[in-house]
């Protein structure tokens, strides 16, 4: 039997196939290849930029 594991992210999107009688990944994947930055002003913060696509550079 193989088993489908989605995560589904802010960010991203990642996707792996495993075969569960050997526990082997079949195959996994990520779109994009980088995750938008997070940017945290004062601990316990988090926030992302959807606009920024994910490169850290657009924030210079």
């Amino acid at each position: 039997m193989l088993l489908l594991g989605i995560d589904l992210g802010t960010s991203s999107i990642k996707v792996s196939v495993i075969d569960a009688q050997t526990n082997r990944r079949i195959v996994s994947t990520q779109y994009p290849d980088s995750e938008a930055a997070i940017i945290s002003e004062q601990q316990g913060w988090a926030e992302q930029d959807p606009i920024c696509g994910g490169s850290i550079q657009n924030w210079r």
